[in-house]
This record gives C-alpha cells, structure tokens and sequence, in this order.
C-alpha cells in the first residue's frame, strides 16, 4: 500500500514554557522573556539561549505592537518568545465593573515555521466578578492568517482561522493580569506547488504572575 503523506492523519503535541519580566515605561511595557522552549513529544527541545527583550505599545485600537530586539529575523525564536506573551497584555475601560463588555483588536506580523504571516486578531472582555482588588474577566477571541514564504522548498501560501476563549484574573490596582487559563482552536491551509496541506491546531495556555513580578 502506498499513501502520500499530506494525506496521513496525525497528531503532533508541543509544550510550551516561557519566563518573562515586564517592567512598565509610562504608556509602554519593556518585556525581557528570561526562558523560553518548544518541546515536541518524542522530539528535542528548541530553547532560547539568550534572553530576548521588547517593548510593548498599546495601539489605538488597543491591540500591542513590539518593537526592538525581539523583533528580529522571522527564523528567531526570539521572535516566538515574544509573541507568545500577547495573551497577557489587556487594555482596560475606563469603567471597570461587572457586567462591563469591551473589545480590543490586532493586525501585526508574526512567523510560523520560519514564513512571515499577517495575523489579524480580536477580543471581547466581560468583567464576570469583582473581589477586593481581584478582577474576574471572561475573554473570547477570533483570529485570521495569512502569508506565504518557503516550506520544506516549496513556496507555499498558508491562510487559516479560528476562535478561542479564557478567563483571567486581574489586580484592579495594578492593571496586571495575575492568573489565567485558556484553550484555542485554528484550522490552517498550506497550499503549495507540491502538495497542500490542512492542519487543526488546538492550543492550552495557562499563567500566572509570580511573587517576585514588578508592580506598577
């Protein structure tokens, strides 16, 4: 029996890890990912030798857009580090209360597998709970990608979608986000001159602030 292999199916699970410190620079955030590693199952690890460092700007329409040195060539895990912390950034209302609903959204550059991608994203908030200063937030997201650059050899065109959802508890007095969970779905096409591929990919993500994190 023969079978082409774009045509298997096939599960592939990755365990992300990162460490970071954010310092704030008035309306900016300096970001120093201290740690950072992609671990395939039955695979090695692609970790980051040396810390990366970014600086985080709210757009208007309060997406974050980086700049500096983790903004480097699209084959960097530098690069990854630092987007992988884009989940934690919140531009908040001012009115905070429960019940609130608000949106922020995102049209930025970032890499997959070494192709530059335009990543288009957007998120809705509802304050769920307010405790002292622990705020309860609900978020869901839906995300677009497009781009095309070389895979294995082949120029191929990669576009895809798909939705996610979180909850995230923040300090009211400092803004932070201190813990949180959440899971996505995205569903890509790679289409190129010798194949095309399609992949689901289901993500989990979880974090938390620890002791020893700058305060506002």
């Amino acid at each position: 029996m023969s079978a082409r292999a774009d045509t298997l199916a096939r599960v592939d699970t990755l365990d992300t890890r990162a460490a970071l410190q954010v310092t704030p620079r008035g309306a900016a955030v300096d970001v120093a990912v201290s740690a950072y590693s992609i671990q395939p199952s039955g695979g090695t690890a692609l970790t980051l030798t040396t810390p990366a460092r970014a600086v985080g700007r709210f757009t208007s329409s309060g997406g974050v857009e980086f700049e500096g040195a983790g903004r480097t060539s699209c084959t960097a895990i530098s690069q990854s580090a630092i987007e992988a912390t884009r989940d934690l950034w919140i531009k908040w209302p001012a009115d905070v209360r429960t019940g609130i609903r608000w949106r922020d959204s995102s049209a930025v550059s970032i890499c997959r597998d070494g192709v530059p991608l335009q990543l288009t994203l957007v998120r809705e908030y509802r304050i769920t709970g307010i405790t002292g200063d622990s705020v309860a937030i609900a978020r869901s997201s839906s995300m677009r990608i497009s781009g095309r650059g070389p895979i294995r050899g082949d120029t191929t065109t990669v576009s895809g979608d798909g939705t996610g959802t979180a909850t995230l508890r923040a300090s009211m007095s400092s803004g932070w986000v201190l813990d949180g969970q959440g899971s996505s779905t995205m569903h890509l096409t790679a289409r190129g001159a010798q194949r095309t591929q399609t992949v689901e990919q289901r993500s989990v993500i979880s974090f938390r602030q620890s002791a020893d994190s700058p305060r506002r």
